[in-house]
């Protein structure tokens, strides 16, 4: 998420606590879906933010929340990087996760620089020791991580 939030989409009585609103309305157009990390503050603020700012076409689903299947990566990858599935089915992580995520607002201008060939190798590198360091503060340990102690 920006840190660091696919494949399901959360619909009827559920907790918002643990899956945002979803675009998910009868005759609706197919929507992105990018799931974060309930667990940790950062990404639900995030997410909270990004809920506020869009536009449409964009479902918010807690990792926690998420099913296995429909090609759905595992939780443990959920949570070390940022995923979202595109309406089409194509999965994008990490920096390329988060910029599609915020196209779907009105603010997506403040995030198509990082898309920029030199931009995004220089800020690519940075987001992704920052969602590593996330997820080893929030869930690491030796054998999650690859780490020896």
């Amino acid at each position: 998420m920006a840190p660091g939030i696919c494949g399901t989409i959360t619909t009827g009585n559920t907790d918002r606590r643990t899956a945002m609103h979803t675009s998910s309305h009868p005759g609706a157009p197919p929507t992105d879906t990018l799931y974060y990390d309930e667990k940790c503050p950062f990404c639900r603020r995030y997410a909270r933010r990004l809920e506020q700012f869009q536009q449409g076409g964009l479902s918010l689903v807690a990792i926690e929340q998420a099913g296995a299947g429909h090609g759905v990566p595992g939780r443990l990858a959920l949570q070390r990087q940022l995923h979202l599935q595109t309406a089409q089915g194509q999965w994008l992580t990490g920096l390329d996760a988060a910029i599609r995520a915020w196209s779907h607002t009105g603010r997506a201008w403040l995030f198509r620089p990082l898309g920029w060939p030199l931009i995004h190798a220089l800020a690519a590198v940075a987001y992704d020791a920052w969602e590593l360091r996330r997820y080893r503060r929030l869930h690491g340990c030796a054998d999650c991580t690859g780490e020896d102690d």
